[in-house]
């Protein structure tokens, strides 16, 4: 049969996955020097990737945008539940787009795209039966959550399986998983016994295979072992004789992706020959003698713009050019699964003796994830990664530790405990007072008290993030110092501090001593276990952080104006008001000062000086945590070190006597000086805190603010250089003269922070008080200058404020057509046309001449905009025009001369719409012809 004579299908599956980096604490993730320029490398891959693939570009020949296409309506796709919990939050336009793409594609092909991840990507076969099976039903629970619907498949991390992962697979209901041809072991047609070895990557990729689930007696491995009853373990029978047996009702269906092909794409750089790629499909179709023949490949989805640069637009360019050319049909798992259901069906290979199972990337089965297997990363020449099993082991004593307090502590509280953790992605999902009400009405023992249910939700926690150490890149890579490990280490530090008082004191201990065996290969970092204590232990977030975090910003925000202030900014605090401080609530029950608590008249003078030297406050703060609604109130006091910058000095108190003792110390004191008043501190047991204490990024947050002041007095002295060195430069000009050495960087920075004042005026003023023209006027004298005396302005700074100013514009552009849209014909400001379109015409005028200016823009995000004005808003106009004017002309009165008077005007705009879409390079005829329909249906 010829290739002709086939219905190729293909079907593309993209793992968009990242790990989870957000600090346990803040819920953020940290700054990541390595990702710059981009805060952190879920914002930069984002931007190269995720973001791409929901809006790309795809070309003419003459390098036109012909369209914009959300490949997530094409393929077969994955996104990890935590990564899509970050892009909802941080980037809901592309979290939309992904969700839009799935439904797209159920209403076309009558199954969705996507398919569900094991929730926070362990290695399934490594963990004990019942965190795989927690992670599984988090993973199907949190798609139903967001695509709402079931899903039909999950991606299993790493592809990795053994027999008691296909157990779990098919208890959940799933219907198919895609694995590596190199996880077949042999082959046979359904109901027969003809096995045929394909272990040697000989599997038939072109068509999908029925995997039954065995009926065997099963002893668990020793990495599988548990402590404590596990209720999904298999039972073992000691007089079982050796052999398998299938359960025909119980089975999954399983594609193994085309690997050569897949590899080709990953490594090779296939995306960016899609006349090669589109070759290869073909010649993979021809090897099948079937005559509907599937092709597939698997990914990483990163592939697609982050690891090869614009592959999402060769993807959008494969997909919508060139594959109809060649008669292939694009579709998903689950619809060719409903068209050519399985005819044979297949075994896996074990991975080892024990069943230990196997994986995508790692050719020792799942060793990669445990030991020193030889899979690594590029390492260097004398490394290894001995320290993999040490690093397991150390938090399986944490899992076996935080499950036995669980199973302990839980089943006093909760009905079946294990039950409710699995229930528990419920109210990670939605953490509002409603959600918990419910869960607890679902798992409660008895009605519980606020301590109880505190108690309930910090061993939910301690669980949560005891499975979160298994974070399977905590392995991939080829240190124990490396980001991945580190981070694993402190989700134990936090599952820690969540039972700190209710598990052994001895728990950390014994998970360290563990650790202090996975030995880096940089002797500077010394082992796991100090890797813990140097670099996570520090970086626990207590509620003393949080207070202190909340006194000395107050302190420094306010600094600027307490010249003015008629009140200490701490004396505002006190009262009902709550105070978020990443995971805790803070709430400030009493302050004073001093001079009060010793029973001196308060001032309410407050200057610098007062301020700075004697201005020392004591309260009392309650902090809640968020989360687990744990409660702590601590005893404050508030001065200033040496160096003039704020310290805190703190302690927990139980009862009211510690509080009271403490202020009757401060108003029997003998003296204000310094040394008094640590002696008194430190009698009491408090704690000094000090900006060290703030998180790396909350330093840059409170400095940011507190400078804010001195950057408007900087940018008020700035305008003074530059109208000076513009007369400097115009006077140089004339006299043929170059700017002296010596002012070279002054005059640059002033151009430069010129430049960018007047383009933050752009999009900082409303319609009409700020014309592009004006910018476009400013740069063009500056350019000119710097051009004439080897100035070299940063015109990275520039780009960035233009492209912002631009952007700001076509979204008042799109307002305008939502507007009308949103209030109607009879509403709508009709009259402010005028100042749109003079406003349309200098922004197209400033796009002509940046590139001439030297001023290239970051077009991605305007040039999105602009498709939607050009795609949907003018057709959804011209429809709202046509509508009126057909009504209107049906009565011939006054109504319908006023209503084609106002579609010749409007008609104006929009075809200056159509100028401003062609600036940005978009091939224009199509909407073209929608405004000529338009008007000759007028007439």
């Amino acid at each position: 049969m010829t290739t002709e004579q086939k219905k190729i299908f293909l079907v593309i599956h993209g793992h968009f996955y990242q790990p989870p980096r957000e600090n346990p604490w803040t819920q953020r993730i940290p700054r990541q020097e390595s990702a710059a320029p981009f805060h952190d490398w879920n914002e930069r891959i984002t931007s190269e990737c995720y973001k791409p693939n929901t809006r790309s570009r795809v070309m003419n020949d003459q390098g036109q945008i012909l369209s914009l296409e959300n490949n997530f309506a094409h393929i077969n796709f994955n996104i990890g539940p935590t990564l899509f919990a970050w892009l909802e939050e941080h980037a809901p336009d592309v979290y939309q787009k992904i969700l839009a793409a799935d439904a797209l594609s159920c209403q076309q092909q009558g199954y969705g795209n996507a398919i569900a991840q094991a929730y926070n990507h362990i290695m399934l076969p490594l963990a004990n039966t019942r965190d795989a099976a927690t992670q599984i039903l988090w993973g199907i629970r949190e798609f139903r959550h967001r695509f709402g619907r079931a899903p039909e498949s999950i991606w299993l991390p790493e592809t990795g399986i053994n027999d008691d992962t296909v157990n779990l697979l098919i208890e959940h209901g799933l219907k198919y998983v895609i694995l590596s041809p190199t996880q077949a072991q042999r082959i046979c047609h359904i109901g027969e016994d003809d096995w045929l070895d394909v272990s040697d990557n000989g599997i038939d990729v072109t068509q999908p295979y029925r995997l039954f689930k065995k009926e065997t007696t099963a002893v668990a491995s020793a990495k599988k072992s548990l402590p404590i009853n596990d209720p999904h373990a298999p039972e073992v029978d000691a007089d079982a004789k050796p052999g398998v047996r299938y359960s025909p009702d119980q089975y999954i269906d399983v594609f193994f992706y085309n690997g050569s092909l897949s590899s080709e794409i990953s490594f090779s750089h296939l995306l960016q020959n899609p006349h090669l790629f589109a070759q290869k499909i073909q010649e993979a179709a021809a090897r099948s003698s079937a005559s509907r023949v599937l092709v597939h490949v698997a990914t990483d989805g990163e592939i697609y713009g982050h690891h090869e640069r614009h592959g999402d637009m060769s993807l959008a360019a494969l997909l919508t050019n060139k594959l109809p050319s060649i008669q292939v049909e694009v579709t998903n798992y689950s619809r060719f699964l409903a068209i050519c259901p399985p005819t044979m069906q297949v075994e896996l290979k074990p991975g080892s003796e024990d069943g230990e199972g196997t994986s995508w990337s790692c050719s020792h089965g799942v060793g990669r994830w445990y030991r020193d297997c030889g899979c690594a990363v590029d390492s260097p020449a004398g490394w290894n990664q001995a320290w993999r099993t040490p690093l397991r082991e150390a938090f399986d004593v944490l899992r076996d530790g935080v499950a036995e307090l669980f199973e302990e502590s839980g089943r006093a509280i909760l009905r079946d405990p294990w039950a409710a953790r699995n229930d528990y992605i419920e109210y990670m999902l939605d953490p509002t007072d409603e959600t918990l009400a419910k869960f607890f009405e679902r798992h409660a023992a008895h009605p519980l008290s606020e301590a109880e249910q505190s108690l309930a939700l910090r061993l939910l926690e301690a669980q949560k993030y005891s499975m979160f150490t298994y974070t399977s890149c905590g392995w991939f890579f080829n240190d124990v110092s490396g980001l991945e490990p580190v981070q694993n280490m402190r989700y134990a530090a936090r599952a820690l501090q969540l039972v700190e008082g209710l598990a052994s004191p001895d728990l950390e201990t014994k998970m360290l001593n563990v650790l202090d065996n996975a030995v880096s290969n940089m002797p500077q970092y010394g082992t796991g276990k100090m890797m813990y204590l140097n670099y996570v232990k520090p970086d626990i977030f207590t509620p003393e952080r949080a207070v202190n975090h909340l006194l000395l910003t107050t302190q420094l925000q306010q600094k600027a104006a307490l010249g003015k202030a008629s009140k200490h900014p701490l004396k505002k605090l006190a009262g009902r008001q709550e105070y978020p401080i990443h995971i805790y609530a803070l709430r400030c029950q009493s302050v004073s000062s001093w001079k009060e608590l010793g029973g001196q008249p308060a001032t309410e003078e407050v200057s610098g000086e007062t301020f700075e030297h004697d201005m020392i406050f004591s309260g009392v703060i309650e902090v809640k945590d968020t989360t687990t609604k744990q409660i702590w109130t601590l005893l404050f006091t508030t001065c200033h070190d040496a160096n003039k910058q704020p310290i805190s000095y703190l302690k927990q108190f139980q009862n009211a006597n510690d509080a009271e003792s403490f202020f009757a110390a401060i108003a029997q004191r003998g003296s204000d000086a310094q040394q008094e008043i640590i002696r008194v501190l430190e009698q009491h047991g408090l704690t000094q805190y000090t900006l060290t204490d703030l998180y790396h990024d909350d330093r840059e947050h409170v400095f940011g603010h507190v400078l804010q002041e001195y950057a408007h007095s900087v940018e008020d002295h700035i305008e003074t250089v530059y109208a000076k060195s513009v007369e400097l430069l115009d006077s140089l000009t004339k006299a043929s003269l170059q700017v002296p050495a010596a002012l070279h960087a002054s005059v640059e920075f002033a151009l430069t922070y010129h430049a960018m004042i007047e383009m933050e005026r752009l999009y900082s003023k409303e319609v009409g008080e700020y014309s592009p023209a004006t910018l476009r006027a400013a740069l063009e004298k500056m350019l000119h200058l710097s051009g004439a005396h080897c100035l070299t302005l940063d015109m990275g700074l520039l780009r960035s404020r233009l492209t912002e100013a631009l952007r700001q514009y076509i979204d008042r552009l799109s307002r305008r057509f939502l507007d009308m849209q949103q209030r109607g014909r009879d509403s709508f400001d009709f009259n402010a046309r005028e100042s749109f379109l003079v406003l349309l015409r200098d922004t197209l005028n400033l796009l002509e001449q940046a590139e001439t200016l030297g001023v290239v823009l970051e077009k991605m995000d305007i040039q999105n905009m602009a498709y939607d004005i050009l795609e949907n808003e003018i057709p959804r106009y011209m429809n709202l025009f046509k509508t009126a004017l057909q009504n209107a002309g049906q009565t011939e009165s006054e109504s319908a001369h006023q209503e084609l008077h106002r579609f010749f005007q409007e008609y104006q705009f929009l075809r200056e719409c159509l100028k401003l879409g062609q600036r940005l390079n978009f091939h224009i005829d199509r909407y073209r012809q929608v405004l000529i329909s338009s008007e000759l249906g007028v007439f």
